[in-house]
């Protein structure tokens, strides 16, 4: 089920053009109308990220915001929403009385993938809520570095969306909650740090590379919102194929498993030539399989919790 296209929306992202590319004393910097200035300076060039790009444009991120509800669900056709645009909002089934909940994927995923259906439903059924899906699957089809570098385009946009929400119909961003999987874990922490007051961000597996021992303003931590809650389940070395945080980073972190190789996951070893290159995700397509297994235990733990009658436990531990 894709999105259309009409005629506004292209016009909305032909008029988020650069701004400007310029060099300061630090690095480059790049300017996108409404979303404001990007550097790779430190603490986005580091040790930990000698990799950092400058993210894309707004047109070749390609963002979309697709709203379900109790009265339009994952079953019927999603509902467009996009900062500025009133006839949207007043035809969609938006109601700023409940609460909202964002879902956002990560690297070479999209908001069409049967996990996020899942995980919508599970929502729209343990609350009346509005859930706003984060498609940005242009931007995370480049390569791992660009794609990670595309993140922040993302949570500007997303914020802008989110304040634009606020001026219109006073929904609350203190009351909102953002469910991000791997790099849109790191793109919610960057919401709610430009936010400052987000209600609560569950990180499912925070993408470890290029974020791993970062600065806190390059990934996700427990000031981006009021309560952060993570769940580890793939925080092995990168070098051994672990794709998720091993660090702590959250108010609350949970680790399944030890939060590294999960059960049925198996321990396959794969060669380091896939990482080459900038970690090209074409590469690691091939793979993804076996590559995602445990990356991907944090969203089916996640969704199972919501309405399962089972209690999940868990027990505090030092790391």
């Amino acid at each position: 089920m894709e999105p259309s296209c009409t005629s506004g929306l292209w016009w909305v992202a032909l008029v988020l053009v650069v701004t400007t590319t310029r060099v300061n004393a630090q690095g480059l910097e790049v300017c996108y109308n409404g979303l404001g200035c990007f550097s790779n300076a430190a603490p986005f060039f580091s040790a930990q990220r000698p990799l950092s790009l400058l993210p894309q444009s707004p047109a070749d991120v390609g963002t979309t915001f697709g709203l379900f509800t109790r009265e339009n669900p994952t079953t019927g056709k999603r509902e467009t929403l996009l900062a500025e645009r009133d006839d949207l909002l007043e035809n969609s089934t938006f109601n700023e009385r409940k609460k909202t909940k964002f879902i956002i994927h990560g690297f070479q995923s999209n908001g069409h993938t049967s996990w996020v259906y899942d995980l919508t439903d599970e929502l729209l059924i343990e609350g009346d809520y509005n859930v706003i899906v984060v498609d940005w699957k242009d931007g995370a089809s480049r390569s791992y570095t660009q794609a990670a570098a595309n993140t922040r385009v993302v949570a500007a946009e997303t914020e802008r969306l989110i304040r634009y929400l606020n001026n219109r119909t006073r929904a609350d961003w203190t009351q909102m909650h953002i469910i991000g999987h791997s790099l849109g874990a790191h793109t919610a922490g960057y919401v709610g740090h430009r936010l400052g007051s987000l209600g609560r961000i569950t990180g499912l597996d925070p993408a470890e590379p290029l974020f791993e021992n970062s600065d806190p303003l390059v990934r996700i931590d427990p000031t981006d919102a009021a309560f952060v809650d993570i769940i580890h389940t793939d925080g092995s070395s990168i070098l051994t194929v672990g794709f998720g945080l091993d660090q702590p980073v959250g108010d609350v972190d949970f680790y399944p498993e030890g939060g590294a190789r999960q059960p049925g996951c198996g321990t396959e070893s794969i060669p380091s030539k896939i990482f080459s290159d900038g970690f090209q995700g074409e590469k690691l397509c091939s793979a993804k399989g076996a590559l995602s297994c445990s990356h991907s235990r944090a969203i089916e733990l996640f969704t199972e919790s919501i309405n399962s009658p089972c209690q999940f436990t868990a027990y505090p531990c030092s790391r």
